[in-house]
């Protein structure tokens, strides 16, 4: 179990971290891919992506409740950490896009924010969230 927990950390690390004021810890990271869709149908992937188009392993892990707060939005959360993930898209200038997810975590616990963002980024993939979404009629 230990070992477990600080390769979690460590997987999480180039999140940056912060206090964003006395007990509430924060942390935050993005992941970019580009798609050759034209930015307009994109736009359109995205809004139509679900949560359950981005989960790796069937379902969120144990005693994590999320759902779609909007299109492209995402939140997920325990009693000890929270999760929001926001999807934009950009024209790469070349007819193709670029699809950003930008993810924030706050916890009260020291560290448990980047623990939180960790584990979204090993239960989840934004890749196979937009080839699934976009397979969808």
């Amino acid at each position: 179990m230990r070992r477990s927990v600080i390769a979690l950390v460590l997987v999480a690390l180039p999140c940056a971290a912060r206090a964003d004021y006395v007990g509430l810890f924060s942390a935050e990271t993005s992941h970019r891919i580009h798609v050759a869709d034209a930015p307009s149908q994109a736009a359109r992937v995205v809004a139509g992506i679900r949560l359950d188009d981005a989960v790796r392993f069937g379902g969120l892990p144990p005693g994590v409740s999320g759902g779609r707060v909007g299109p492209g939005a995402f939140r997920a959360g325990t009693p000890f950490a929270q999760v929001n993930a926001h999807l934009s898209v950009q024209p790469d200038g070349h007819g193709g896009s670029f699809v950003t997810e930008r993810t924030s975590g706050a916890s009260f616990i020291p560290g448990g924010a980047v623990a939180a963002i960790g584990i979204h980024a090993a239960a989840t993939s934004l890749d196979l969230a937009y080839a699934r979404a976009r397979s969808r009629p």
